[in-house]
C-alpha cells in the first residue's frame, strides 16, 4: 500500500459556539477544537482553534475561519462526513519506502508509532522529528526536545 493513497482519520473535539464559551476549556497544546454552526454538524461553516496548552478556547484566535477547506494542508473534507479530516498516512516500512518531502504545514500520520510529523517544505519524512500529543517533538532516537 502506498503512503500516497492511504489515510488516517482524525476526529478533533467539536461543538457550538454557546457550548465551547459556556464550557471555555484550556485546550492542550495542539489540541484541535472545531466549532460547528448552532443549526449543526454540516449545516454551515465551521471553524477550528488550536490549544497552546495556557489560554481558553474564548482566548484562542481562529486557526481556519471556515472560509476554505483549502486552508487544510494535506488534509481533505468528506461530504458526508464534514467533521473528519482525513490525512496522509502510512507504516514505517512504507515511509520508508517513499521518504517523501513532506510539505510545509502538512501533517502525516505514521501508522507503526501511531505518531505524526509536521513537514517544512525541504525536509523527507525520514528527517522530520514526530510530534507526540503533548505537543513535544521527539527524535528518531527517542529523545525529545520541549
Amino acid at each position: 500500500m502506498s503512503v500516497v493513497s492511504s489515510f488516517a482519520k482524525i476526529r478533533p473535539r467539536r461543538g457550538t459556539l454557546t457550548a465551547w464559551s459556556l464550557e471555555n476549556p484550556i485546550l492542550e497544546e495542539g489540541e484541535m477544537a472545531l466549532e460547528v454552526p448552532d443549526t449543526g454538524i454540516g449545516t454551515g461553516i465551521s471553524k477550528m482553534k488550536i490549544g497552546d496548552g495556557i489560554h481558553r478556547y474564548t482566548e484562542l484566535p481562529y486557526s481556519l475561519d471556515g472560509t476554505s477547506a483549502i486552508e487544510i494542508i494535506g488534509g481533505g473534507v468528506i461530504e458526508e462526513y464534514s467533521h473528519l479530516i482525513q490525512l496522509r498516512s502510512g507504516t514505517a516500512e512504507e515511509w520508508a519506502l517513499e521518504d517523501p518531502i513532506i510539505r510545509r504545514d502538512e501533517v502525516v500520520y505514521d501508522r507503526t508509532a501511531n505518531s505524526i510529523k509536521i513537514g517544512n517544505g525541504t525536509s523527507r519524512f525520514s528527517e522530520l522529528p514526530y510530534v507526540n500529543a503533548g505537543g513535544i517533538l521527539n527524535d528518531i532516537n527517542g529523545g525529545s526536545e520541549g
